[in-house]
């Protein structure tokens, strides 16, 4: 696929881990005939992400698996070469499908150019595994400081349904809560700064895996945002944000100078009041 998140995720785990620590019982199956579910979500690596809770490993372990190797844990600086050439190289393969699944997919869904877009420099994995208390209370993103430009993209890597997937409003304050049911190969775009959203206790017997990110186009980016305790922002571009005109090279400053630029000629177009509008 062009954007192949799943392939690299399982890399990252192969180039991790010992073929031991990811082996699973044989009795294991995929979620085949689950609502959402297709061919891709019952395959090697479908049936292997589906059934992570029956390894040896634990999911906090892959987690940092990710986050280190993508240069968002603990200890690692962005584009630091800490990392062996393998790590390094799944690195860049993964911000370079990251930068063109955002200028080819999300810009459009922004209504914005390609080169124009402030995204999530690194993404959140979910792993969710079957077990009896919910991970995520009812929540929207404006009570952790995010400014309302932004909008939210879930890339499942998984089946979703059920009590395994997300659940989400339709509209702000309309409580309408839906679990939101696809497979591995769609994406779901929602407001997740206004509308609430939670997950429920996992009983469907298959873990969970997902991406998920936020984005806005770079002339709705309040650089003096405060959020609603009062406090000035900490997510910041360049830092939290990446900006799609840079090149796939992390660190290109001349990409970085032409996004603000653009950024910046926005906003001064506008009169700044494009900041506020989704």
């Amino acid at each position: 696929a062009a954007y192949d998140f799943r392939s690299l995720l399982i890399d990252m785990f192969q180039a991790t881990f010992t073929e031991e620590d990811l082996r699973l019982p044989p009795d294991s199956t995929g979620p085949e005939g689950q609502p959402g579910s297709g061919p891709a979500d019952v395959d090697e690596a479908g049936s292997l992400l589906s059934n992570l809770h029956r390894i040896p490993l634990r999911a906090i372990e892959l987690t940092r698996c990710f986050a280190t190797v993508l240069g968002g844990g603990a200890g690692c600086k962005p584009g630091s070469d800490i990392l062996p050439p393998v790590a390094a190289s799944l690195r860049a393969r993964f911000h370079a499908t990251l930068l063109t699944f955002t200028r080819e997919v999300v810009a459009p869904l922004l209504d914005c150019r390609p080169q124009e877009v402030a995204f999530q420099r690194y993404p959140m994995l979910r792993i969710a595994v079957p077990r009896p208390k919910p991970l995520n209370p009812k929540h929207c993103d404006a009570q952790y400081h995010h400014q309302a430009g932004e909008l939210n993209f879930w890339l499942p890597l998984t089946a979703v349904w059920g009590s395994n997937t997300l659940h989400t409003e339709s509209a702000p304050g309309q409580a309408d809560f839906h679990p939101l049911q696809l497979g591995w190969g769609r994406c779901v775009r929602f407001w997740g700064n206004r509308c609430r959203h939670y997950c429920v206790t996992n009983d469907s017997g298959f873990t969970r895996v997902s991406l998920d990110f936020r984005a806005m186009p770079v002339r709705r980016f309040d650089t003096g945002f405060v959020d609603s305790n009062g406090n000035p922002t900490f997510l910041r571009l360049g830092e939290y944000y990446r900006l799609s005109g840079e090149s796939e090279c992390e660190g290109d400053e001349e990409g970085r100078k032409r996004a603000t630029a653009a950024m910046e000629a926005a906003a001064a177009a506008s009169g700044g009041g494009l900041w506020a509008r989704r």
